[in-house]
């Protein structure tokens, strides 16, 4: 009898254990939210904040920018078990005066760490030959814009990808004395940047904190000689600087 009683005490124990177990589990599944992703974007020149004509020493040559911006196109996320979250027709022109970015929701259901940021830089080829209808009827506010100056050659030759301007120092004395302009833009030079963001995704709102590095993106590229591109008229400058964005953006 004692044997029959202690066997059925103990099925009861182990039926509210897993009970309790499942309620449990019941309970983190129902507090998970979705998350507000926004990045914010530091621009950076080597180890120093980025300024407007604030001399800089790249490789060597003293450097001021008066124009930095570029697009940011193809953003998705990627979790610890590699399943993606993408944010469809989501297009930034990051600049230095704009920190913030909203990048949109992401569901619970993609857990709690974002492990990888992937994104962009330029547009896609589909959104670079676009109809000359499509592209003057986009709203003023969008990056896209024909209204938004110089980030597009005309609305059937694309646009602009990365656009920097500024001036340099060719006669090496130290002071930038040459106006110098880096202007890219072709399907060929879209590039892809993947950081490891390494994101706590738990919260109603979360931040990915990046830096672009603007010597990085400047670098070995003979500045005091070679300091011109419109992308068709010397291309192989164009190339790397292209090539020097994929390296030049880091997480904070």
């Amino acid at each position: 009898m004692f044997n029959l009683l202690s066997k059925f005490s103990l099925a009861i124990a182990a039926f509210a254990l897993v009970f309790s177990m499942g309620s449990c589990k019941k309970d983190e599944e129902d507090t998970a939210t979705d998350t507000d992703l926004s990045m914010h974007l530091h621009y950076k020149v080597g180890t120093e904040d980025f300024a407007y004509d604030q001399v800089y020493t790249i490789d060597g040559v003293a450097v001021k920018f008066t124009l930095a911006q570029f697009y940011v196109s193809g953003i998705n996320i990627m979790n610890d078990d590699g399943e993606m979250h993408s944010f469809d027709d989501l297009f930034l022109l990051a600049k230095p005066s704009q920190m913030d970015y909203a990048l949109g929701t992401v569901p619970a259901s993609f857990g709690d760490h974002l492990h990888m940021l992937n994104f962009n830089v330029g547009v896609d080829s589909v959104t670079n030959s676009q109809t000359e209808a499509d592209f003057t009827s986009r709203d003023a506010n969008d990056p896209l814009a024909a209204q938004n100056p110089g980030m597009h050659w005309s609305w059937n030759s694309g646009y602009i990808f990365v656009k920097i301007e500024g001036e340099v120092d060719t006669d090496g004395d130290g002071t930038p004395d040459t106006a110098a302009n880096w202007h890219i833009g072709k399907n060929s030079l879209l590039r892809e940047v993947s950081l490891m963001a390494h994101q706590d995704m738990e919260d109603e709102t979360a931040t990915v904190e990046v830096e672009l590095d603007l010597a990085t993106v400047l670098t070995n590229t003979d500045l005091a000689n070679d300091y011109s591109t419109h992308t068709m008229n010397n291309m192989p400058l164009a190339t790397k600087v292209a090539d020097n964005m994929v390296t030049a953006f880091g997480v904070e």
